[in-house]
């Protein structure tokens, strides 16, 4: 391969800025009043104090947590108490009932499951104090809009579904719908509330906390690297006295080590999305990790490029997925 200079970055970065901070509230205001709410709205506020509330007076808390829609949906139940910590009581993916694999669609079969559980240990549906959603729906909207708009107008492309087949803007538009749906199914009177979370923090956290090094009292580093989430693909936390703290996101949807994993594998190595970037991942552990002896080094170093603070960049000359997703992923270099 001959060397091939660098292009990095939005080739419109400021119509991508302005349509995300113009789309931003809005979807706040409009996923609201579906009874879908922001981390930072007031309705999530007031249950976290009243959570807190109830753990100081030594109550059980439940929290349902929740895969709208969207790759891998399904539903978890949990307890959380001062005297016991964080107990599991169920955990259903959709997938296992469907058979259909990366089950993206509305998890109606789980949810009947843990419906199920819940009446047999006599927990009722208005015992749940909150329902948490594994995405912030609603940040991903002008996320992915900034996407779209940063290198208009081959980037259109990225609004057709067959761009991104297993997550797409169908199945955010879905996800608003769900806490009518949800609340149906389990037998309430009106919707049940949904509160979308940071979707590397759940990533984060759970890789934290279940971890050896959740008892360490060093500081520990978390690195989430995605396909991509609702604020980033790549995202640094830093774990220190019982506490996570995100320090950063690259704030890119394009920039992405787990989309490259994803791209290289699901188009050479025979294997779908979602079920062979992981396998390439874990690979490369077992690679030839000196730059003087590795062959392929050279020919990397044009694609990836290492910026300051760990940032990665991709080149936008070699890659295309910026404009076309899944439908045309390379440029002719590639």
């Amino acid at each position: 391969m001959s060397r091939i200079f660098g292009r990095y970055g939005p080739a419109h970065p400021w119509i991508g800025k302005l349509v995300f901070e113009t789309t931003k509230p809005l979807m706040k205001t409009l996923f609201a009043a579906h009874n879908f709410y922001h981390l930072d709205s007031r309705y999530a506020r007031e249950r976290i104090v009243s959570m807190q509330a109830k753990l100081q007076r030594k109550e059980r808390v439940y929290l349902m947590g929740i895969g709208p829609s969207g790759h891998n949906s399904g539903v978890a139940l949990i307890e959380v108490s001062l005297e016991q910590g964080i107990k599991l009581i169920c955990n259903e993916e959709e997938e296992r009932y469907t058979g259909i694999k990366h089950y993206a669609g509305y998890p109606q079969h789980s949810v009947e499951s843990v419906s199920k559980r819940m009446s047999e240990i006599g927990i009722e549906p208005k015992d749940i104090h909150a329902c948490l959603a594994s995405w912030n729906y609603i940040d991903f909207i002008p996320f992915g809009l900034r996407a779209v708009c940063e290198h208009l107008p081959l980037s259109l492309s990225l609004s057709l579904p067959s761009s991104s087949q297993k997550f797409n803007h169908i199945h955010v538009q879905k996800a608003g719908e769900v806490p009518q749906r949800l609340g149906r199914q389990l037998g309430l009177d009106g919707p049940m509330p949904i509160i979308g979370m940071c979707h590397h923090d759940n990533h984060a956290y759970f890789s934290y906390g279940v971890s050896p090094f959740n008892c360490s009292q060093e500081p520990v580093m978390v690195t989430v690297l995605d396909g991509f989430g609702d604020n980033g693909s790549i995202s640094l936390y830093l774990a220190k006295n019982n506490q996570l703290k995100r320090l950063r996101s690259n704030d890119s949807m394009m920039d992405s080590l787990g989309i490259l994993y994803s791209m290289i594998s699901s188009t050479q190595g025979g294997w779908t999305t979602l079920s062979s970037e992981g396998r390439y991942m874990g690979a490369s552990a077992w690679g030839n990790n000196n730059r003087l002896t590795n062959p392929y080094y050279r020919q990397l170093r044009q694609l990836i490029y290492f910026g300051n603070e760990g940032q990665v960049y991709l080149n936008r000359a070699m890659t295309n997925w910026h404009q076309w997703g899944q439908l045309k992923p390379y440029n002719n270099v590639l």
